[in-house]
C-alpha cells in the first residue's frame, strides 16, 4: 500500500475512534429536554413528572341562540297600531320583546333639569350641525336633523357613509357640559340595567348621539312616511348598523323651550316594526308609541343586531 494512502487510512481510523468515545459520554438528549410552555392555543405537549402545572384551559365561547320575536296573526285593516287599539299591548309584549317605555315621572327632577340645561347649552353654543350624507349610496343630501356626538375619547359613529368624531366626555380637558353629560349617561346606564330582568348584557353606553329636531321649521320641508302613512317624519326608518350586536339603546326625549320661552305641542311619536327578513314580519303590524316631555325608552335584547 502506498505510504500516503496508509497515513490517510490511519487518520480516518483515529477520527472514528475519537467520535465513538465522544458519543459514549454524551447523554440521551431527548429524555432531558425540557418541555416549554405553549404560547398558542395549539394542543399542549405532555409534560414530565414534576414540571409546572398547565394553565387552565380556555372556556369555550358558546353562542346561545337568540330568540326571534313571536309574530302576530293580525288581519285588521290598520297599517299600524297605537296604544288605543285593543291588540296593541298583546303584540307589543309578544313581537317587540325588549322595548321598555318609562314616563318622565320615573326620573328625578334633577335628572331632567340636568338634561335640559346640557341640551340648551349645546344648542346655544352651536354644537348641533346638519350632516351631508349619501342615502342609499346614490346621491348626497342634507339631513333634516341637526345632531352632535359625545362619548369616550377617540370614539366615532358612522352612518350613511359619514363618520362622526365624538366630543370627549371622559378626559380632564373635556368641557363642563360634556362631563355633565357623562354623569347623566351613567344614570341612564343604571336605569337600563333596571329596565329588564335579568339585566341587559351590554348597556355600558360609550357614546350618545344627540338629535335636535325642528319639525316646524319651514325651510326643512319634512317628508311624509311613504310606507305606512304615518305623517311627517324627522327621522325615517333606519337601523343602527354600526353598534355592537345585541347591545341596548337608551333614548331620552325632551322638548326645549324656544328663545321666547315657550314649548311647542307635545305630539312626538316613535314607530317600530319587525325587520322584513324576520318570519311573520308581514303579519305583524308596526307599532307607534307617543313620547312625552322627559320620557325615556329602551331597546333591549334582540332589537339591535344585523
Amino acid at each position: 500500500m502506498d505510504p500516503k494512502e496508509r497515513k490517510k487510512l490511519e487518520r480516518q481510523k483515529k477520527k472514528a475512534k475519537a467520535l465513538e468515545r465522544k458519543n459514549a459520554k454524551k447523554p440521551n438528549v431527548a429524555s432531558l429536554k425540557p418541555v416549554s410552555q405553549p404560547t398558542t392555543s395549539h394542543k399542549r405537549p405532555s409534560q414530565p413528572s414534576g414540571s409546572s402545572a398547565a394553565p387552565p384551559a380556555k372556556k369555550q365561547q358558546i353562542e346561545k341562540a337568540k330568540p326571534l320575536p313571536v309574530p302576530s296573526n293580525y288581519t285588521g285593516p290598520e297599517k299600524f297600531l297605537t296604544p288605543s287599539h285593543p291588540d296593541f299591548h298583546d303584540i307589543l309584549t309578544r313581537s317587540y320583546v325588549g322595548f321598555v317605555h318609562e314616563p318622565a315621572a320615573a326620573q328625578p327632577r334633577e335628572f331632567h333639569a340636568g338634561m335640559r340645561a346640557a341640551f340648551e347649552h349645546l344648542r346655544d353654543k352651536g354644537y348641533f350641525q346638519y350632516d351631508v350624507v349619501m342615502a342609499g349610496g346614490k346621491h348626497l343630501s342634507r339631513t333634516f336633523v341637526r345632531r352632535t356626538l359625545v362619548g369616550n375619547f377617540g370614539i366615532t359613529y358612522k352612518y350613511l357613509g359619514l363618520r362622526i368624531f365624538a366630543h370627549a366626555w371622559d378626559i380632564p380637558s373635556s368641557a363642563a357640559v360634556f362631563r355633565n353629560l357623562y354623569a347623566l349617561n351613567q344614570a341612564i346606564v343604571a336605569r337600563t340595567k333596571a329596565s329588564a330582568s335579568p339585566a341587559p348584557p351590554s348597556c355600558e353606553y360609550n357614546l350618545t348621539l344627540i338629535n335636535y329636531m325642528e319639525p316646524d321649521n319651514p325651510v326643512l320641508g319634512l317628508k311624509d312616511d311613504p310606507t305606512y302613512d304615518m305623517g311627517k317624519v324627522s327621522v325615517s326608518w333606519h337601523a343602527d348598523s354600526s353598534l355592537e350586536d345585541f347591545s341596548s339603546i337608551g333614548v331620552y326625549h325632551t322638548l326645549l323651550p324656544t328663545k321666547k320661552g315657550k314649548k311647542g305641542p307635545c305630539d312626538w311619536r316613535i314607530a317600530m316594526r319587525l325587520s322584513p327578513d324576520v318570519p311573520g314580519a308581514k303579519t305583524t303590524p308596526p307599532l307607534v308609541v307617543p313620547t312625552g316631555d322627559g320620557d325615556v325608552y329602551y331597546l333591549n335584547g334582540d332589537f339591535n343586531h344585523h
